[in-house]
């Protein structure tokens, strides 16, 4: 999981280029958000597999801790 992070990281600086330099709390914010969006992206995939019912309600679950 931190390699997503510096991964993340990395890409939302790369992307911001040289136009603004985000703060530090706007990065952290982003990152934060990548993390909770690949944990349901993944979730749903597991859920999706396991059963057709409650699938949202069960990734949304998983992933609330990582909710921003």
């Amino acid at each position: 999981m931190n390699s997503l992070s510096i991964f993340s990281l990395s890409l939302v600086l790369a992307l911001s280029g040289c136009s603004s330099s985000p703060s530090i709390d706007e990065l952290e914010s982003r990152v934060k958000q990548l993390e909770y969006e690949n944990c349901l992206d993944r979730r749903l995939e597991f859920w999706e597999n396991m059963t057709t019912e409650g699938i949202y309600e069960n990734a949304l679950k998983d992933c609330a801790d990582l909710r921003p």
